[in-house]
Formats: C-alpha cells, sequence, structure tokens
C-alpha cells in the first residue's frame, strides 16, 4: 500500500471518528440552543468544519455558545489531526463536507463561494 492510500485511509477513519465524537460530545442546553438557533437560521455550518453566526446583532448567550462549539470542535480536529498524520484543517475540511450534507432542511450552510444557503 503506497504512503498516499495510507493517508487516505487514515483520513477516512479521521472523518468517521470525528463525526462520532461530534455526536458523543454531551448533551448540554447549548446543544437544544444551538439547534434552536440553527432553526432560526441564526447559526449556520460553514466548509471549514465550525459554526458560524449569520446574524450581525446576535447575542452574547449565542455568540458565546458557537465560540465554545468550536473550540470544541477545534479540540477533536487536533486529537484527528494527531492520530491520522494530518492537518487540523484538513479534518475540518472533511467533516464539514459530511456535516452540512445532514444540515436540516430550512437551515442554512455556507457554501464554497462564501454565501449563506437555505437547503
Amino acid at each position: 500500500m503506497t504512503k498516499l492510500n495510507q493517508k487516505i485511509i487514515a483520513m477516512t477513519l479521521a472523518v468517521l471518528a470525528s463525526l462520532s465524537l461530534l455526536a458523543a460530545i454531551p448533551a448540554s442546553a447549548g446543544d437544544t440552543f444551538i439547534l434552536d438557533a440553527k432553526n432560526a437560521q441564526q447559526v449556520g455550518e460553514q466548509p471549514d468544519g465550525y459554526l458560524g453566526l449569520i446574524v450581525t446583532d446576535a447575542n452574547p448567550e449565542l455568540i458565546r455558545a458557537v465560540r465554545e462549539t468550536n473550540i470544541g470542535r477545534k479540540a477533536i480536529y487536533g486529537d484527528l489531526a494527531r492520530a491520522s498524520g494530518t492537518s487540523i484543517n484538513q479534518v475540518a475540511a472533511i467533516t464539514a463536507e459530511k456535516t452540512i450534507a445532514k444540515v436540516l432542511v430550512g437551515q442554512k450552510y455556507m457554501n464554497a463561494e462564501g454565501q449563506w444557503v437555505v437547503k
């Protein structure tokens, strides 16, 4: 098996693991808060693997919840990147692709052109 194939397999495993880890993050009141904000189109998934604020007048609680979610995601991406020998950005981007595919109808995500799109 070539080094490139090994890296592709490692990345695939990292993505699968990241999706599992993201789902395994302990449920909290913040999870419902973020879901409500997604449903209200105030927050959306970005192609870099992180949540983004859509509204410019977000309240401090929403800003804090998005920041905490992104900090948690970055920690998971870092662990997976070290385990697979890739970069955080690579893990985050691949995970974002899978996460955006699971965005619910009526929620927004950022497309590759940097525009917020309703699914």
